[in-house]
């Protein structure tokens, strides 16, 4: 019986060490800012004019789901806004672009409408024009964005613009490679505000949940043909 104790409460110790320590990590703002600043910094912003593309690809993101909007038709943009609204300001910039929005959803049980169904209505209730505006409906993920775009683009030379969060780019800009579609890479959303103290456990919970969905996908498309 004292043994089953001393185990029982050895069990209990190394739990809320353990518990303690993961908290810790979460919170500890440094380590997962350092990780997405690597990501951020890889891709600039284009340092040459940008007139000459045709226009721009943005990738699924930025919108709430189908299933809220469906019920909420008004509460269409979300985390990562900011690839849809650049891509706004852009095409009323320059009148000779278009805009390709791809993505489905990346839920596993989807309903309502689709990301770049969502992203089109937003554009059109906000001026732009539907013949400038190009849907692809079918992607889940990155590289779907990218065989989908691909196929889109088929026999065309002309440099697009790639909007994506910066954080994203670098796993983007790999798939898009790998289609030979000509882009400039255009990141937008950064995530890292300076005003973050070194200990947050909302923000690094946050930052860690990008970090290490975008190391994984990156260790993922290593061993992917």
């Amino acid at each position: 019986m004292i043994i089953g104790w001393t185990t029982h409460r050895r069990l209990a110790q190394l739990t809320l060490m353990i518990s303690f320590i993961t908290l810790t990590l979460m919170g500890y703002t440094p380590l997962p800012k350092w990780g997405i600043l690597q990501l951020e910094s890889r891709y600039p912003h284009p340092t040459t004019p940008i007139h000459h593309h045709t226009g721009m690809i943005v990738l699924g993101g930025g919108v709430h789901s189908g299933q809220l909007v469906a019920k909420h038709p008004y509460s269409a943009l979300g985390e990562g806004a900011e690839r849809l609204t650049t891509a706004y300001e852009l095409l009323q910039r320059y009148p000779h672009m278009t805009v390709i929005l791809s993505g489905y959803s990346g839920a596993i049980h989807h309903s309502g409408p689709s990301e770049s169904e969502i992203s089109r209505q937003w554009l059109i209730q906000n001026g732009i024009a539907a013949n400038r505006i190009i849907i692809e409906t079918t992607s889940r993920n990155t590289k779907e964005n990218a065989r989908a775009v691909a196929t889109l683009l088929q026999h065309r030379t002309q440099p697009w613009l790639l909007i994506t969060s910066a954080y994203h780019m670098p796993r983007a800009a790999r798939y898009f490679q790998q289609s030979n579609i000509p882009f400039t890479p255009f990141p937008v959303d950064y995530q890292l505000p300076n005003q973050v103290s070194w200990f947050n456990l909302s923000a690094g919970s946050y930052l860690w949940g990008l970090l290490l969905h975008e190391w994984i996908g990156l260790w993922v498309q290593k061993f992917q043909p």
